[in-house]
């Protein structure tokens, strides 16, 4: 699904004459801010996961001792913290798009303006808190902002909104893809080995030892459950292409169109 919603964000840049462009955008960034929760939760339990099977096989290796379990559990208890805090955030931006897509379509854009800079406040509160606690996303990924001109053919509350926040919208979006980048490969790694451990001990060796695997259907959704594990992986990548794509989208239909040649 959120591979479709690259899709629904080039749409959005069409600007063709029957819909408003950034009404589509707003509802393209609640989409992808919504789908995003479902896939950050399935990555801290593909995490956990990975990390419990990393634990088993250093003690099939040499004993497991306490001070190992206590670094792998503060390792998941860190990335627990930064998928909250991600998911707070991306659900506080739907919360925003959604102002945004009201404020496109209202009759009372005054009313709607202040729903607006409620959300925004939130937004922006939480975006901070993210990329100050946990250090992400790396100096200098979103300190330096491209400069937005606004279209002229935006008017009203809309233009109000987009000049005020231009750089900052698009610093948020910019902080979800650093983040998510970040979350892709850690996970990535610790997926990776976490499968190829449990791999072994419960598909590879029940398989090829000398006995008929006992229960067949257990091993074959065992064996199931670890291959679907990389998709969460897959997944979280294509979170972070979707922020991408909304980002460039914001860029594209807020900036000056090329003035024609004389």
């Amino acid at each position: 699904m959120l591979r479709l919603l690259v899709l629904v964000v080039a749409l959005a840049l069409t600007g063709c004459a029957t819909t408003n462009p950034y009404a589509t955008f707003a509802s393209a960034g609640v989409t992808h801010a919504q789908n995003l929760d479902a896939v950050l939760a399935a990555a801290e339990r593909t995490g956990v996961d990975a990390t419990s099977w990393r634990l088993l096989d250093a003690d099939l290796l040499d004993n497991a001792t306490v001070e190992q379990y206590a670094t792998y559990s503060e390792q998941d208890a860190a990335r627990s913290r930064a998928l909250q805090r991600l998911r707070a955030h991306a659900k506080q931006l739907a919360t925003y798009f959604e102002a945004l897509s009201s404020l496109a379509t209202t009759d009372a854009p005054e009313l709607a303006a202040a729903s607006v800079g409620r959300a925004w406040d939130a937004t922006a509160a939480l975006g901070k808190e993210l990329r100050e606690d946990l250090a992400f996303p790396p100096a200098g990924t979103v300190t330096e902002p491209l400069k937005i001109v606004v279209r002229k053919a935006i008017q009203g509350e809309m233009r109000k909104e987009l000049e005020q926040r231009a750089d900052a919208i698009r610093a948020e979006l910019a902080t979800q893809e650093a983040v998510l980048q970040t979350v892709a490969d850690t996970i990535g790694h610790d997926v990776s080995l976490g499968i190829a451990v449990a791999e072994r001990l419960l598909v590879i060796d029940p398989l090829t030892a000398d006995a008929p695997v006992h229960s067949p259907e257990a091993w074959v959704a065992t064996r199931q459950r670890l291959r679907l594990a990389e998709q969460t992986v897959a997944e979280v990548g294509a979170a972070k292409t979707s922020a991408t794509a909304l980002r460039e989208a914001f860029e594209a239909i807020t900036a000056e169109p090329a003035k024609e040649s004389e």
